[in-house]
């Protein structure tokens, strides 16, 4: 049989977790390969890249989707369980899940605006009307959402010294003080005065930009970020970012745009997405180039 996609392994992924057992990715593909009857020689088929095999590829997938939506749960790296969600979906007694049914819990949805990007059911099993580019970038995007994704969650539980110097890292890679680390520095953790780090915009200092890193649980509120604000006059600069690890309440983004100073706030989704974009705390495992036909080469009346 062909590895089926992604979602229609997500039923009986679900179902291989329904014991309440914490499972590895590789007991659940055991598990699903049984339920299924997919051959060890259709498991072992690779992709197109050699990295990894399609069937398992699949149902890390799957996994991955089911995750965002709540129904199952990661309690350690490389570990999956089922939730009560999980528990009451399959009570339902499903024909199939996919990412249609996943629409209906609201932290799935959280995950596909934060990635601006929802996989398409006929794109996945290539019956979509779409070029081949556009179904390249479609995949490249959801990728990209993926791995963001998991970032995130990484981020929210990182150590509060360690995510204020990722920070520092990504507006270093972003070009923020000529891409110079030696421009960006952490001020002392206990006697910051509510400022993180400073960055150099020029070699001699003239211009800085303050950064506040904030690991948070829960939105921050405008009272934070107008302590922050009026804590740039303290380094003669009237520009700021603020990032946290979760999001700013509607007032705080409204007084942020408000005043004369120049504040940009980040969250932690998108803090995530600017880490992928510029390459901070990933490895590229494969670069693909597209070529198009070149037909001046072919035309008789041009010189070669």
């Amino acid at each position: 049989m062909a590895v089926p996609s992604f979602q229609s392994l997500m039923l009986p992924a679900l179902t291989a977790l329904a014991d309440g057992v914490v499972h590895r990715p590789q007991e659940v593909s055991d598990k699903v390969a049984a339920q299924l009857g997919v051959s060890a020689e259709d498991q072992a088929e690779p992709l197109p890249s050699g990295a990894m095999p399609r069937y398992r590829n699949r149902v890390l997938w799957a996994l991955h989707h089911m995750k965002r939506a709540g129904v199952i749960r990661s309690p350690g790296r490389g570990q999956y369980v089922i939730t009560d969600s999980g528990r009451a979906l399959l009570a339902e007694t499903p024909t199939g899940i996919t990412t249609k049914t996943l629409e209906r819990y609201p932290e799935y949805m959280d995950f596909v605006e934060r990635g601006r990007h929802k996989p398409d059911d006929a794109a996945v099993d290539g019956a979509d009307a779409a070029t081949p580019e556009e179904r390249l970038q479609a995949a490249y995007e959801e990728v990209r959402d993926h791995v963001a994704a998991e970032i995130f969650d990484l981020l929210r539980a990182i150590d509060p010294r360690r995510f204020e110097s990722v920070v520092l890292e990504v507006l270093t890679a972003m070009g923020y003080g000529g891409s110079d680390p030696d421009r960006a520095s952490l001020t002392a953790y206990s006697h910051d005065g509510g400022l993180d780090g400073v960055i150099k915009e020029d070699t001699l200092g003239l211009d800085q930009v303050v950064v506040q890193a904030k690991r948070h649980s829960s939105p921050v509120d405008v009272k934070l970020v107008r302590e922050f604000a009026g804590s740039l006059d303290e380094h003669g600069t009237d520009k700021g970012v603020f990032f946290t690890t979760d999001k700013f309440t509607g007032p705080a983004i409204d007084y942020a745009k408000s005043i004369k100073k120049r504040i940009i706030l980040i969250d932690g989704p998108e803090l995530a997405r600017l880490m992928v974009r510029h390459g901070v705390g990933v490895t590229v495992t494969k670069t693909l180039q597209l070529a198009r036909l070149d037909s001046d080469y072919f035309d008789p009346d041009v010189e070669a």
